[in-house]
């Protein structure tokens, strides 16, 4: 009975990293076939995708770089197209702010959940809705589309930040090496861990302001226990990891909005998660 059950339990894991393997092979399918196309935004989506979909650190860098010729790629096709808007300004267009209007969808990016785009502006990125109205201002060195979580990388004053889509700051450490005691997010995805590192969340008062855990695509079998000390967390992704079971504690972060615990092995603890208040919660 034992070898029959860690037969099934082996099955189970395989199967689901054959799915994700094969979800992420079929995203940058799709991904490069508009690249093809010279569709280089839709291409930039599929390509995002596909990223969070990553299961090993060179699935990871061939999706980023091909994210990072799309960039290159979308800038260079919206000055053609900035060009070819100033030789047709009369043609095309009777007003001035139907041309402002028409500027700014040229030079986004794509939308996240339809809503909003990134784009660029004298040598800033900012964030616009579909009306072309600008959101979150131009006012960023550098920056990436929004995820699936609604977060986005952001630089400003050679500082990283994740925002939110309200345009919220958020201090960003990319790993512990400048993870500082007034560091609002931590993102250590695609670490190859194989636990959370038990030096962080030793006590409460250890990171008072950390609100954003991101820990994608590692390899964490058990679910760490020293996250329930950051009792400020907001957002919690796991995602693509080997959880088996979640504590009961969770219940004890008060303020967690967002909790993603997709593609882990968890099918039998469904139960114990849906009982779990958050705002959006991914299994």
């Amino acid at each position: 009975m034992k070898k029959l059950l860690i037969l099934v339990f082996v099955s189970v894991f395989f199967g689901q990293l054959s799915a994700q393997t094969d979800e992420f092979s079929r995203l940058m399918e799709k991904g490069e076939s508009y690249l093809n196309e010279r569709e280089y935004i839709e291409a930039f989506v599929y390509f995002m995708k596909a990223k969070e979909k990553a299961i090993s650190r060179a699935d990871d860098s061939t999706a980023t770089a091909r994210l990072e010729n799309c960039r290159f790629l979308i800038s260079r096709q919206n000055i053609e197209l900035a060009l070819s808007l100033e030789e047709t300004e009369r043609a095309r267009f009777e007003t001035d702010v139907a041309l402002g209007l028409a500027r700014s969808i040229v030079n986004a990016f794509y939308f996240y959940d339809e809503k909003l785009a990134l784009a660029f502006k004298n040598n800033k990125y900012g964030f616009i809705d579909k009306s072309g109205e600008t959101v979150i201002g131009y006012k960023y060195e550098e920056a990436y589309p929004f995820d699936n979580l609604g977060m986005a990388k952001v630089r400003r004053g050679g500082k990283y930040y994740l925002i939110d889509t309200n345009g919220t700051e958020y201090l960003l450490a990319d790993g512990l090496s400048n993870l500082r005691r007034e560091t609002q997010a931590l993102d250590l995805r695609n670490k190859q861990l194989v636990e959370f590192p038990p030096s962080v969340g030793q006590t409460q008062f250890q990171f008072p302001r950390l609100n954003i855990l991101l820990l994608n695509s590692n390899e964490i079998r058990i679910f760490p226990p020293n996250i329930l000390n950051l009792s400020n967390l907001n957002v919690i992704s796991l995602s693509n990891n080997k959880l088996r079971s979640v504590p009961f504690g969770l219940s004890l972060i008060t303020g967690l909005r967002i909790l993603d615990l997709s593609n882990n092995l968890l099918l039998m603890f469904r139960t114990r998660i849906n009982s779990f208040d958050a705002k959006w919660l991914v299994i």
